[in-house]
């Protein structure tokens, strides 16, 4: 899920999103490219 599907969100709560999907973001950059 990129940062484009997540919609109107707060820089923060994006921020704090990635820091728990830490280790899955970085997967799923890599499959959704």
């Amino acid at each position: 899920m990129c940062r484009r599907a997540v919609g109107p969100r707060p820089a923060h709560a994006v921020a704090l999103v990635d820091l728990e999907l830490d280790g899955t973001r970085e997967q799923l950059n890599e499959v959704v490219g």
